[in-house]
Order: C-alpha cells, then structure tokens, then sequence
C-alpha cells in the first residue's frame, strides 16, 4: 500500500494507533520547490491545458500557492473558468 500526504507524520490528526502502523513502513518527505521551478511548473501546467498566462501571473501563482501542486492546479482551474465565461460574453455582443 502507499499512502500519501502533503503534510509530515507529526501535523497529522490521526489515532496513535494509525500513526504507529504508518510509521512501520518507508516513510519519505519531498523536498519543497524553488520558486523557479514552480514558475515551470506552473507554465507546463498552464500549457497542458491550453491556458494562456502572463508572465507575472505565473509568478503570483508561483509565489502564494506553496508547495501543493493542487494549488496551482486550482489556481489555473479559476482562470481558465474565468477566461471562458469572458469569451462567452464577449462572444453575445
């Protein structure tokens, strides 16, 4: 089984019970992201999905989305949404 978590053994809220059945495996951290390399990543991201973002955009996202990947999924998500339903307007007049 692999059971994975973006936070360390020790924040977790959980019965001692499962922390001492967790801890009996591999437990391994990830290393956290330089904010250039979030930059990337956010720009691989973006163009995955066909999201056209500025420059400064990708490093906003880079720099208040922190090392959870789902932030910055989610962050492109909203503009993405918010890019389409602009165009959808735009589009009715």
């Amino acid at each position: 089984m692999v059971f994975t978590c973006d936070k360390p053994l020790s924040e977790l809220r959980i019965h001692n019970r499962m922390i001492s059945r967790i801890t009996g495996g591999l437990s391994v951290c990830m290393p956290t992201y330089n904010f250039n390399t979030k930059c990337e990543m956010v720009k691989l991201i973006a163009k995955g999905k066909g999201i056209l973002i500025e420059q400064d955009d990708i490093e906003k996202i880079a720099n208040y989305t922190g090392d959870d990947l789902r932030y910055i999924y989610s962050s492109l998500a909203i503009i993405n949404a918010k890019m389409k339903f602009a165009e959808k307007l735009q589009n009715q007049n």
